[in-house]
């Protein structure tokens, strides 16, 4: 994707994907109890494979730079959940100073 959009302005980069599907995972509110318990499970898979990215030495430079843009977004994101952030913030946090594939 990124090779893609450097080739051609008008493609879908990898930062816009990444950033659709944080805005389309984190930044979204159900309207019931248990619909938002299950989009808690969903944003932290997705958390999961962002920090895969992050640290994968199997993947271009570029993507982990643009998986990690992504993580410190998310760090610095406010959400209603005030537990549900200092979880996601934890697990960030713990990311970054003890780097692993998860």
């Amino acid at each position: 994707m990124i090779q893609q959009k450097a080739m051609d302005p008008n493609n879908i980069g990898l930062e816009e994907v990444l950033g659709e599907v944080v805005s389309n995972t984190f930044g979204k509110n159900q309207k019931d109890s248990y619909s938002n318990e299950v989009q808690q499970n969903i944003n932290f898979r997705v958390l999961f494979h962002l920090m895969n990215l992050a640290a994968s030495d199997a993947v271009h430079p570029q993507v982990n730079a643009i998986a990690n843009m992504q993580l410190k977004k998310l760090n610095s994101m406010s959400m209603d959940n005030a537990i549900i952030q200092g979880e996601i913030n934890r697990r960030i946090n713990d990311f970054y100073e003890h780097p692993r594939y998860l």
